[in-house]
C-alpha cells in the first residue's frame, strides 16, 4: 500500500497555492480601488442599456465610440499600479496576473496529485468545478499538515 504522506512535488505545488492566494487577496483591495478610482475621471456608457458604467469589470460594455477613452483608462491605471509599487507591463492588471498564476498552481497541484494518486489521466476533474474545486482543497488540507508555516512566511520576503 502507499504511503498516505504526499510526494515532495505535492508539498512545493500546494505552497504555490497558498503563496498565490495570499498574495492575491493581499492586493485585491488596492487594486479594485485603483481601478475605481480611476473609472471616476471617465464617463463610460453600456451599449445595451445606456446608463453610466461605475463598475470596472463592466468596461468591455463601453460604446465603441469610447474607446479612446477606455485607453486612458487604462493608462491611468497603469500609472496608478505604478506609483503603489507594482511592477507591472502598460495594459496589465496585477490582480488578473495574480488570479492567473493561482489559476496555474492549482492546476499544477491538481497534476501532481492525480500522479501522486496513481489516477492515470483522470480528465474527468476538469470538467466539473465543484469537483475540482474540492479536489484541490483536500490536497491542500492534506499537504498543509506537511508545510513548515515559517517556510512560507519567509518566502513572502
Amino acid at each position: 500500500m502507499k504511503s498516505r504522506k504526499p510526494n515532495n512535488e505535492m508539498i512545493e505545488a500546494s505552497k504555490a497555492v497558498f503563496m498565490a492566494i495570499a498574495y492575491k487577496e493581499t492586493i485585491k483591495d488596492t487594486i479594485e480601488t485603483i481601478k475605481k478610482d480611476c473609472l471616476k475621471q471617465f464617463n463610460f456608457f453600456d451599449t445595451r442599456t445606456g446608463k453610466k458604467i461605475n463598475n470596472p469589470d463592466k468596461l468591455y460594455l463601453a460604446l465603441k465610440e469610447q474607446e479612446q477613452d477606455c485607453d486612458n483608462y487604462y493608462l491611468d491605471c497603469h500609472r496608478a499600479y505604478l506609483k503603489a509599487g507594482f511592477k507591472v507591463k502598460e495594459y496589465y492588471c496585477p490582480l488578473l496576473i495574480a488570479e492567473s498564476t493561482e489559476r496555474e498552481a492549482k492546476k499544477l497541484l491538481v497534476e501532481v496529485s492525480i500522479e501522486w494518486l496513481d489516477m492515470g489521466t483522470f480528465e474527468g476533474i476538469y470538467y466539473n468545478m465543484k469537483a475540482y474545486k474540492e479536489f484541490i482543497e483536500l490536497n491542500l488540507k492534506l499537504c498543509s499538515a506537511f508545510i513548515n508555516k515559517d517556510d512560507l512566511l519567509n518566502n513572502i520576503n
